[in-house]
């Protein structure tokens, strides 16, 4: 993931689309989506497929109706 408030302008083609309503509605889609494929690839590939030698638990709270989890390296 590029760690920049707008990463679909750094593509090829899209940086004329800056300061547009539609380059506005593009990029919020883009960040979307590069959420989920990140935490789809990234985050569950390593929960599933945890490092050798290295035990990772998942902690799950309820915070005001919303599910959130993190990561514990075994101090949760």
């Amino acid at each position: 993931m590029i760690l920049i408030a707008d990463p679909m302008y750094n593509e090829p083609g899209y940086e004329g689309m800056r300061d547009t309503q539609e380059g506005a509605v593009r990029s919020k889609e883009y960040n979307a989506k590069l959420r989920l494929m990140t935490v789809r690839h990234a985050m569950l590939g390593q929960l599933k497929n945890p490092p050798i030698g290295k035990k990772i638990r998942v902690c799950f709270t309820d915070v005001l109706g919303t599910l959130r989890f993190r990561f514990c390296a075994g101090f949760c």
